[in-house]
């Protein structure tokens, strides 16, 4: 089975998510924009990579960018319909060309979850600026990806102390064949899970954030950043599993765009009569002064630690913020 979708499968995807008449242009397929009020008259402005790597608005207006597992769960999409080609550890699925209904996997095999085979603890210095240490709180694991040929940083997500399954990326800050840069266990569901809820317990609050970087960027400042896995994915199943670690608060730390701001409303609706909860809007990458490691956060978001800090200190209980 290939590393891409084929582009077949690409354009089957976009009919199914809502693009009525995707047009083929050479390597891409081009599309109307729906983050932006986009025009139909020229086919629209936004250009989907045949194998799927890489989805891109080239309107002024907008400029949304993201691979194609990050461009599915921004238009609100299950696991089931990403259809990603990412390699499974234990084989079940090469029979298929693609991943296709949930059913579809459970039928070529009942996966238990299971840490990927070799993994070991991270044991080999800082990552993108996150410290070492903090690496091996959150339980981040190295592991060589023998069927990719790649070495991958990976993060088992837990729930109530059992594992529930597990997601990594490539070591490499822009590997050369990006399709490689993102992998899941099989059956991992976004809408069904958070990272670092551990660490969030034994603090008793949590700052909520999109990914799983920027919830190592917040863990590296000994703060407890759980990533939710996208702005579309919240579920009542995140909400039983946030209220059931008996949090004295939480933070909405998601990003300030469209998607973000209606995430919060989301979050604030369920969760508001049941957890005391609190905003802080994470900087536009464009305000950075550079593009930094992820562990660099106080240098190059201005203000953002600021507020965090003035958020926690004055508006709740200080005892729950160290320096």
């Amino acid at each position: 089975m290939s590393d891409r979708l084929r582009p077949k499968e690409v354009y089957r995807q976009l009919k199914r998510l809502g693009f009525k008449n995707p047009i083929d242009k050479n390597k891409n397929y081009q599309v109307v924009c729906p983050f932006h009020k986009d025009s139909d008259h020229d086919g629209g402005s936004m250009f989907v990579m045949k194998n799927a790597a890489y989805v891109k608005c080239f309107s002024g207006a907008c400029g949304y960018g993201a691979d194609w597992e990050q461009f599915v769960r921004d238009l609100g999409g299950e696991w089931s319909e990403l259809a990603t080609a990412t390699k499974d550890p234990t084989g079940a699925l090469d029979a298929l060309d693609t991943f296709g209904d949930l059913a579809e996997l459970e039928a070529a095999e009942e996966w238990e979850p299971s840490l990927p085979p070799g993994a070991e603890l991270w044991s080999r210095g800082d990552w993108r600026g996150i410290r070492e240490k903090m690496l091996q709180k959150v339980g981040s694991l190295y592991w060589y990806d023998d069927y990719d040929r790649c070495p991958r940083i990976v993060w088992p997500v837990y729930f109530n102390g059992e594992l529930a399954g597990w997601t990594s990326r490539h070591t490499d800050v822009n590997p050369e064949d990006p399709t490689l840069k993102h992998k899941h266990s099989p059956g991992f569901e976004h809408g069904k899970h958070m990272a670092f809820l551990d660490y969030a317990e034994k603090k008793r609050w949590a700052i909520l954030v999109e990914g799983v970087t920027d919830g190592l960027a917040l863990v590296n400042m000994n703060m407890p950043g759980v990533p939710i896995f996208g702005t579309n994915s919240w579920t009542e199943i995140k909400e039983a599993q946030l209220l059931s670690l008996d949090l004295e608060f939480a933070i909405i730390g998601v990003d300030n765009d469209p998607a973000g701001k209606a995430c919060r409303e989301r979050i604030h609706d369920v969760m508001g009569p049941k957890l005391d909860l609190f905003d802080v809007v994470i900087p536009k990458k464009r305000h950075m002064k550079k593009r930094p490691d992820f562990g660099n956060v106080e240098e190059h978001y201005p203000g953002y630690l600021k507020k965090l800090r003035k958020i926690i200190k004055r508006d709740i209980r200080p005892q729950f913020f160290r320096d």
